[in-house]
């Protein structure tokens, strides 16, 4: 009995050195899986080849023998579902990386009987449900009796430059979504009573009823100033169509400045008739 407390005494200081290297060890061990992305079946491959020399003190980290299967626990639950979740984190990831990342050639064509040229390519989006995804979208480059098909195709070739080369995807949120989400409570709300009422008189009046429904990545001078000229027809006073002008502008600034949209601003090139003007007619 004394040679054998002897012993446990002799062997208590080895046992504790085994077990700091151990969990040293499987602390190192995990980061390297967490950073690697590592499925559950690989940890515990790698677990199990680590933890062979120290089979003396597997009981002790509270590892099954060799051979068996992991009892079904909460803290074995917890290290699946951990890894899992890691893994998950790196799809999502990767997905943000393959953005734009991709070749392509795309579809150069003519439609209308002026007829025009069009290219159809693949872009990434932002979805109105947030989520990301690959569509195709149809861009307008010019008249085929101005531009020769080795001009459209040049056109073509710098639209797909543009897209596989850009950072995030391309948002199809709408006018109406981007004034009630981000301009009226990151702006408006910023502001004074009469700014309030006066930005809620220009959106519920004028501009979301117009054009509340179109994407803002749609939209160009042409549709703005057809907006302007119909309102000025209508008898508003050229006052009241300038301070559309404004609304106009501040919200594509606003847009351009989250990034939601590329490019330039235009409603900046909205042009409105001299006061006099409208006076005679």
């Amino acid at each position: 009995m004394i040679v054998s407390g002897r012993h446990r005494a002799w062997n208590m200081p080895l046992i504790q050195e085994q077990q700091d290297r151990a969990l040293n060890s499987y602390a190192a061990l995990v980061r390297v899986l967490l950073e690697m992305g590592a499925t559950a079946g690989e940890s515990r491959a790698v677990q199990q080849d680590l933890a062979r020399p120290l089979e003396p003190i597997r009981h002790i980290l509270g590892l099954p023998h060799q051979g068996t299967a992991h009892p079904v626990t909460n803290c074995a639950e917890t290290g699946r579902s951990v890894l899992l979740e890691k893994k998950e984190r790196l799809t999502a990831m990767d997905k943000i990386k393959l953005i734009g990342n991709f070749t392509q050639k795309g579809c150069l064509h003519q439609r209308g009987k002026d007829p025009v040229w069009y290219a159809t390519v693949s872009d990434d989006v932002i979805d109105e449900d947030r989520s990301i995804k690959r569509i195709r979208r149809k861009f307008r480059i010019g008249l085929v009796s101005e531009l020769s098909e080795e001009e459209a195709r040049l056109n073509m070739a710098q639209i797909i430059a543009r897209l596989t080369t850009k950072t995030a995807p391309t948002n199809l949120i709408t006018v109406r979504q981007l004034i009630n989400e981000y301009f009226r409570p990151q702006v408006v709300a910023t502001m004074k009573h009469s700014g309030q009422t006066h930005y809620a008189w220009l959106f519920d009046r004028h501009i979301i009823p117009a054009i509340g429904d179109r994407q803002m990545r749609d939209l160009n001078l042409s549709p703005l100033q057809k907006l302007c000229n119909m309102k000025l027809e209508t008898g508003l006073s050229i006052q009241s169509v300038t301070h559309i002008k404004a609304g106009l502008s501040a919200i594509f600034r606003h847009a351009l400045a989250l990034r939601i949209i590329e490019g330039s601003n235009p409603a900046s090139a909205i042009r409105l008739p001299e006061s006099s003007a409208v006076e005679a007619r």
